[in-house]
């Protein structure tokens, strides 16, 4: 359930990988609430560009840091449905540091992805 007027404890700007689509950085927005975390576009009149995607905490069964040579590094969550998304930030270790105190079980072990990996989806 969006919730348009609730403000987010934490917001991390990057790119975005999903079966819906994807988004390079900066033009996704991760955005942690008390409850939940959602994804959506965060550059006003471009929101379209980037799927939206959220979940409870309570959903989430796995966040894990992974690595894509050269340089990409991001937070790859799951959901007990089997959704997922591969949220692409430096700041991975920031997102797992919130996402442990709401009770979402994390791997900081960083998975190595295969060059040209992030060009479909996990």
């Amino acid at each position: 359930m969006w919730a348009p007027g609730q403000v987010a404890e934490r917001t991390f700007t990057g790119g975005l990988w999903s079966s819906a689509g994807s988004a390079i950085s900066p033009l996704a927005r991760l955005e942690l609430l008390d409850w939940q975390i959602r994804v959506r576009g965060g550059i006003p009149g471009l929101r379209w560009l980037v799927p939206g995607w959220q979940a409870p905490y309570s959903a989430i069964t796995t966040a894990q840091l992974i690595a894509v040579p050269p340089m990409s590094r991001g937070v790859y969550l799951v959901t007990a449905d089997g959704d997922s998304i591969v949220f692409w930030t430096r700041w991975g270790t920031d997102i797992l540091d919130h996402l442990e105190i709401h009770g979402v079980p994390s791997d900081r072990s960083v998975s190595r992805l295969p060059w040209g990996a992030n060009s479909y989806h996990p």
